[in-house]
């Protein structure tokens, strides 16, 4: 997942940073999906990395795992506080 903002901008320094949806999953805002699926999938194959947008959400197709990716990807420990900061009340919208 692409992630944009105030936020990402203070505690990174960068206009966005990817992050694996995984570990966005907070329980609160998100909740992990754990189900199996029953819908058969479309995959994109653009022959490198790009950011795709569907629905507002903002997300990277990648073919290749060792291509370089548009935008830094954070490690698990970086989402921490990115989600922390997420939590404060007025930062967090809902569409």
């Amino acid at each position: 997942i692409c992630l944009t903002g105030t936020s990402v901008e203070y505690l990174f320094g960068e206009d966005r940073v990817l992050a694996p949806a995984e570990q966005l999953a907070d329980g609160m805002a998100a909740h992990p999906d754990n189900r199996r699926s029953v819908v058969t999938g479309v995959v994109l194959d653009f022959g490198r990395p790009v950011l795709v947008t569907a629905d507002g959400c903002m997300l990277l197709i990648q073919s290749n795992p060792q291509g370089p990716l548009p935008a830094r990807m954070l490690q698990r420990f970086e989402v921490t506080p990115l989600m922390a900061m997420q939590t404060r009340p007025g930062l967090r919208t809902v569409a």
